[in-house]
């Protein structure tokens, strides 16, 4: 989902409608990352508008009103502007979200990066992380 922190960086630095990285689709913009991907949204596809979007503080204190007790997650910066997160109902250990984490986020090898590219994350475990 789109990390609204970087993203208003390059908001706040005057970049709303420039490319801020060139996906499969073509390039994305902070517009589109916050509202939804404008080409699709044009062409009739309504399901790619955003309605909402999320901080880390704001997604972790959503999931734990739900009712989840173990958290882990990462936030890529440029140029992906994202976040992830994986929840556990049964309070784990940090080794064990961290492992679920890993798996399920594939952070090792080159799955989120291109080329030679590194990754640009920090998993963490957010089972101590205050608002």
């Amino acid at each position: 989902m789109p990390r609204l922190a970087g993203i208003a960086e390059l908001i706040a630095a005057g970049r709303l409608t420039d490319a801020a990285y060139t996906s499969p689709a073509g390039p994305i913009r902070p517009v589109d990352m916050v509202f939804g991907f404008s080409p699709a949204s044009a062409a009739g596809n309504h399901y790619m508008a955003h309605h909402f979007g999320f901080t880390k503080k704001v997604l972790v204190a959503t999931f734990r009103a739900a009712g989840f007790a173990g958290l882990a997650g990462l936030h890529r910066l440029q140029p992906f502007y994202d976040l992830w997160v994986v929840a556990s109902g049964t309070d784990l250990p940090d080794d064990d979200i961290r492992a679920l984490a890993t798996k399920h986020f594939r952070v090792r090898g080159r799955q989120w990066g291109k080329g030679g590219s590194t990754v640009h994350a920090a998993l963490m475990s957010l089972s101590q992380t205050a608002p």
